[in-house]
């Protein structure tokens, strides 16, 4: 599972400092529109992705394609990781490198690796399972 969304947050944070009733139902009222909206997002996310896996039929009536795109955040990927065990490593240079997933729901999935040079992995017949972490 992921990490909070930043208005999540933003929304918990400020129902526990307000001072009246009002202001706090005001904010939850706020807090369950953007709740209802990030599931209709997801709802949205889950129909594209089957419509787009049903399309690869070969008899397929409608054709849609799906793509995801995400970026891993660089901190993660930046090794040796556990620098605050040796202060001799402070100074070393880390090497920095960019990893992109996307998914093409139905047909493949491709991660590029990108340091020095760029890579790409391909992967065929990958059955992704909506809402995993795979």
């Amino acid at each position: 599972m992921t990490d909070r969304c930043s208005q999540c947050a933003h929304f918990t944070a400020r129902i526990g400092h307000v001072h009246t009733a009002d202001e706090k139902a005001a904010l939850e009222h706020c807090q369950n529109i953007h709740l209802s909206n990030v599931r209709a997002y997801r709802t949205l996310q889950a129909r594209l992705a089957t419509l787009s896996e049903q399309s690869t039929v070969v008899d397929a009536t409608e054709t849609c394609l799906m793509i995801s795109v995400d970026g891993l955040d660089q901190a993660k990927t930046r090794w040796p990781r556990n620098l605050s065990s040796s202060k001799s490593l402070d100074k070393l240079w880390r090497p920095q490198v960019h990893l992109i997933g996307y998914i093409c729901h139905g047909v493949t999935c491709l991660i590029e690796y990108s340091g020095q040079r760029s890579l790409f992995v391909i992967f065929r017949d990958v059955q992704w399972v909506l809402g995993s972490n795979p």
